[in-house]
């Protein structure tokens, strides 16, 4: 498990500041509406556990995809950031977030409008954190690229997708995962990571590449987190 511990630890060992870590990265190749992921890690239990859930899916026509809901251990999570192509848009790219403080593994559970091909899903476990989220972005193109403000001692997250590209470079986190989400490189390919930042950053400059890449199936999706007040 890939984690920072933003501002050392206290007597006792306690956490100061918000904390962050990647727990796992998942993926769902069985057509449908619905995909769980069951007994997903959410690491260690905490009265400020946020949990937050990247995912990115396609659909198996091109009519228009919507993620209805995502839920974490049984609690409905908030929607962040989302993004699809107006002129493919059964492609969808989400950052969600939800309060789960008790349980060190549960279910993971995407709702969609309508039937996808494929589903995948990257998992943080953040605490210390502000319970609104600071600010959020979404890009498309290769390279995706915007820009995103993070305050000092922020967290931020970033999920990218594509189709038929395998390799994909972050600018502006630190990247935990690039995946096949069909088991072919050649096939939908997700990517993520985070990054702490000790200093605020305003208009930020946060990217996704993938090569080789052209078109407009490439989504980008970020959020800041500020620390607890």
């Amino acid at each position: 498990m890939f984690g920072y511990n933003v501002l050392g630890f206290g007597a006792g060992g306690t956490a100061l500041g918000p904390t962050a870590s990647f727990i796992t990265v998942l993926a769902e190749t069985t057509d449908g509406s619905s995909f769980t992921y069951s007994g997903t890690s959410f690491g260690d239990a905490a009265d400020d556990r946020y949990i937050v859930v990247v995912s990115s899916g396609s659909g198996t026509t091109s009519a228009s995809k919507t993620l209805n809901s995502t839920t974490i251990g049984g609690v409905t999570a908030t929607s962040l950031a989302t993004i699809k192509p107006d002129s493919e848009p059964h492609y969808v790219e989400n950052i969600s977030i939800a309060a789960v403080p008790s349980g060190t593994s549960g279910d993971i559970v995407l709702a969609y409008s309508s039937a996808m091909s494929s589903a995948a899903i990257g998992v943080y476990r953040l605490t210390g954190i502000d319970s609104t989220v600071h600010d959020t972005a979404t890009a498309l193109s290769n390279p995706a690229s915007t820009t995103i403000d993070v305050p000092a001692n922020g967290i931020l997250i970033m999920g990218a997708s594509t189709l038929s590209n395998p390799t994909c470079t972050l600018v502006g986190v630190d990247e935990q995962y690039d995946q096949a989400r069909e088991g072919d490189p050649g096939d939908y390919v997700h990517a993520g990571g985070f990054k702490f930042y000790d200093t605020v950053q305003s208009g930020l400059t946060i990217s996704s590449t993938w090569a080789p890449g052209s078109g407009n199936k490439h989504l980008l999706a970020a959020a800041s987190f500020a620390p607890a007040e």
